[in-house]
């Protein structure tokens, strides 16, 4: 059967309406019938002073301990110690202490106890005391052994014996030491010429990388002028495009093949008139109807453009006023000495309409060897033109 009682006075609850105890103001909690009630502060120290009565009283201390252990519960042993702890006094745990040793499994626990703070003890303290000990021992043997080395017989003997042994040792070691090291240095010379002969092989490996680098940026940088139009670069470039022996022939034909359709393209489209010409004869020569040989010279060597220089030489031979000659003349110099590609293509294609050779910039030697022999029927000076600037 369950009961509610008071944790605190043990009082039980007399009203049921009543939640906390009235007195202490704690919860009432329920607690078993059959478990032994729980003992109040005060019930406790009345206990403990009886029981500490009994102890001065001299009383059977077994027959007072089997009756309070009948009496209290596992759980109210310590309050009742420490009740009772606070109410003895010196001489009372001097009888206590009595009756302690007149008890073998008191001496039992002790002895236990004594040994393993024996055994705590020199583990602690005999390995502090080796640790002091051994550097005090070996600092004393050391200054022993000092001292006894300085006495003259003694200090001669490990004279005589060292130099035997530092010999011996010579022997042994330094010598097959040094044979070790010739053998090293032998091999480390052949090492090093094996590396020297690498490095002059890298280096003569490197020159010819370098040398190809630069034939490799010297052909792209006359790609580069050639499809500008130069026409000395492009000259070049289809020399190597028809010199089956080196590498960059494939490459060098492909972009000949593409720069020569591009001027012949650019041709095209002037003569058809899809590109405007400017007008060069304005402001350089009175004009182009008017102008004197002399004048279309200077002209042309003055500081034009392509377009504009290819619209002079189309104004300058369509000037039938000049003798043939004399215009023939001045188309060849164009020929051998103006960079220009679309430009020599135009007086390849004026000296055409004499030679009939019927070709573009490509027969440019064609037609000077035309012109060469009909220099030779119809002799006449050859006028001196200037180059551009």
């Amino acid at each position: 059967m369950k009961i509610k009682v008071c944790p605190k006075c043990e009082k039980k609850q007399t009203d049921p309406q009543l939640l906390a105890c009235p007195q202490c103001k704690e919860l009432y909690a329920e607690r078993d019938t059959d478990e032994p009630p729980r003992l109040s502060d005060e019930q406790l120290d009345e206990i403990a002073k009886r029981v500490a009565k009994a102890f001065k009283q001299d009383e059977d201390s077994e027959r007072i301990a089997n009756k309070v252990v009948q009496f209290f519960g596992k759980d109210q042993w310590k309050p009742l110690a420490e009740q009772i702890l606070r109410l003895l006094h010196s001489h009372d745990v001097e009888t206590i202490a009595k009756v302690l040793i007149g008890m073998w499994p008191f001496w039992w626990r002790l002895l236990v106890i004594l040994a393993i703070a024996f055994a705590l003890i020199y583990e602690v303290v005999g390995h502090k005391v080796e640790s002091i000990a051994k550097p005090m021992l070996r600092d004393e043997l050391t200054k022993q052994i000092r001292l006894q080395f300085k006495l003259p017989t003694i200090s001669n003997t490990v004279a005589t014996v060292a130099g035997n042994e530092a010999s011996a040792i010579i022997k042994r070691q330094v010598a097959p030491a040094i044979l070790n090291f010739n053998s090293v240095i032998q091999s480390n010379a052949q090492h090093v010429a094996t590396i020297l002969s690498n490095y002059e092989s890298t280096v003569r490996e490197a020159q010819t990388n370098t040398a190809e680098l630069k034939r490799l940026a010297d052909y792209y940088l006359l790609v580069v002028q050639a499809q500008g139009g130069n026409k000395s670069a492009f000259w070049k470039l289809d020399s190597i495009a028809h010199d089956g022996t080196n590498p960059m022939w494939p490459i060098a034909s492909q972009i000949a093949n593409q720069i020569t359709l591009q001027i012949l393209l650019q041709a095209r489209d002037i003569e058809n008139g899809l590109l405007a010409l400017p007008n060069p004869s304005e402001g350089n020569v009175k004009s182009a109807e008017t102008a004197t040989f002399e004048e279309y010279v200077a002209a042309f060597s003055g500081p034009f453009n392509v377009l504009q220089r290819y619209q002079l030489l189309r104004q300058f031979y369509s000037q039938t006023r000049f003798p043939l000659r004399d215009r023939l003349a001045f188309l060849i110099n164009v020929l051998q000495t103006y960079e220009e590609l679309l430009i020599v293509n135009k007086a390849c294609l004026l000296i055409d309409t004499e030679a009939h050779i019927d070709r573009n910039f490509m027969g440019t030697q064609e037609y000077l060897d035309w012109y060469r022999h009909w220099q030779q029927t119809n002799a006449a000076p050859t006028p001196a033109i200037k180059p551009p600037h």
